[in-house]
């Protein structure tokens, strides 16, 4: 594994989706929440803890046997986390439009992944 392709993978990854935010914020006119909850509800909250030990379950058991379906699983997983999230605040806050910063940096950060990949040798040697 080359390290330092996959520190300015994680940089420039880091500023996409910095900038993206940034630039949908203000195209769609949608204010930061300071200080409201990072949850909508309990759904939320407990769909979120439970994605997050399948998916260190599912990971800790994909790398020992198969890493390159362990990279799926992760690209997998990013899609069903950042889909779930974006349904809880699409559902239950639509007025405060959050949604959409969710689905663009999903979007950024799948995307972002995908392309990576697809360079030979990149981060994996």
């Amino acid at each position: 594994m080359n390290l330092t392709n996959l520190f300015i993978f994680i940089i420039i990854l880091s500023l996409a989706v910095i900038i993206s935010e940034k630039i949908v914020r203000k195209r769609f006119g949608i204010k930061k929440n300071k200080g409201a909850s990072r949850y909508v509800n309990e759904i939320h909250k407990w769909g979120e803890i439970i994605l997050s030990i399948g998916m260190t379950i599912g990971s800790l058991m994909l790398v020992e046997y198969n890493p390159e379906a362990a990279a799926l699983f992760f690209i997998c997983y990013i899609m069903v986390y950042f889909g779930f999230v974006w349904l809880m605040q699409w559902w239950y806050t639509k007025e405060s439009r959050e949604h959409i910063i969710t689905f663009v940096t999903g979007t950024v950060l799948i995307l972002g992944i995908l392309i990576t990949a697809s360079i030979p040798n990149f981060i994996f040697n």
